[in-house]
């Protein structure tokens, strides 16, 4: 997947949940994605140490990204979502309707992983924001 793209990644697992619970909620994640006729993957995670199945959606307009971050936040009690814009700049979006500019998507060596409290991997490459 292209990551000069708009994307938005985000997750449907909560960190006190059940792997279990967590897992269900990826599977109605992934059907919700599917039935909205986007084009996502499933890629590896981790947002504040904590690993967790993450889905990368390319997103073609700003209602798409309402659409997604709607049901994220409603739906999956998400306390924020990543959103790449379309110059390259990631910003966390929360569920009170605050925004955060990150920096820009970075591959990193893979042995540098446990040194970074956020990452994605995407097809087997690691990529932080800096």
């Amino acid at each position: 997947m292209n990551i000069k793209n708009q994307v938005i990644i985000l997750s449907a697992e909560l960190s006190d949940l059940s792997n279990e619970e967590n897992l269900k909620r990826s599977i109605n994640l992934g059907a919700c994605l599917e039935d909205l006729g986007l084009n996502f993957s499933k890629v590896q995670g981790c947002y504040k140490g904590v690993k967790e199945l993450s889905f990368m959606v390319i997103i073609k307009d700003q209602a798409e990204m309402y659409a997604i971050q709607d049901f994220a936040f409603k739906n999956f009690n998400q306390e924020s979502i990543l959103y790449q814009d379309a110059n390259g700049l990631c910003h966390l979006e929360y569920q009170n309707g605050d925004s955060e500019v990150l920096g820009r998507f970075e591959q990193i060596n893979p042995k540098y992983i446990e040194t970074v409290d956020a990452y994605t991997v995407i097809n087997n490459r690691v990529f932080t924001i800096r």
